[in-house]
């Protein structure tokens, strides 16, 4: 067998198996009156085994199909970046506020400062003073999951309304 065969064989094996373990519902974990929600570390790891098997696969392609070796490697980018994502991303609901963490920092909203809450199919958006927001990408929860973390909003929002009184 060829250089090149083996590569790509080993990158559709790494592609396959990534996405495998990358896909499924983030861990929501209640703590005490209030929530977190991550995404399991197998998830991250699949997301980065993606993106070797995509590298793998773009150095495979023959050097005159330029334009295949340009997707797989925009591609691959895409899969690593998922995979920071999926690494970084924790989304706590506790008595500070609501605080969602990812690659680019945390972002906090405070209960008592919450101005309004807009919950679509999928996806939650919290909305705080001066137009600070956390949105909470809701499409990979199963219905439970999405079910908690709309009381935990709605009774914590309540409370800080309470309090701010």
């Amino acid at each position: 067998m060829t250089k090149r065969v083996l590569l790509a064989a080993a990158g559709v094996l790494s592609l396959g198996g990534g996405v495998w373990l990358a896909l499924g519902p983030p861990r929501i974990t209640l703590v005490n009156a209030g929530l977190r929600i991550e995404y399991p570390w197998s998830q991250g790891i699949g997301a980065g085994l993606a993106t070797i098997g995509l590298g793998l696969a773009a150095a495979a392609v023959p050097a005159r199909w330029r334009w295949a070796r340009i997707a797989l490697a925009v591609l691959a980018l895409a899969a690593a970046g998922v995979a920071v994502d999926r690494l970084a991303y924790r989304l706590e609901a506790d008595d500070r506020g609501l605080v969602s963490r990812s690659w680019m920092g945390p972002t906090v909203v405070p209960w008592a400062e919450v101005t309004r809450v807009q919950s679509g199919p999928e996806v939650v958006v919290v909305w705080g003073k001066d137009d600070a927001q956390v949105r909470v990408d809701t499409s990979h929860f199963e219905p439970q999951q999405r079910a908690t973390l709309d009381r935990t909003i709605a009774r914590r929002v309540r409370e800080g309304a309470r309090r701010a009184q």
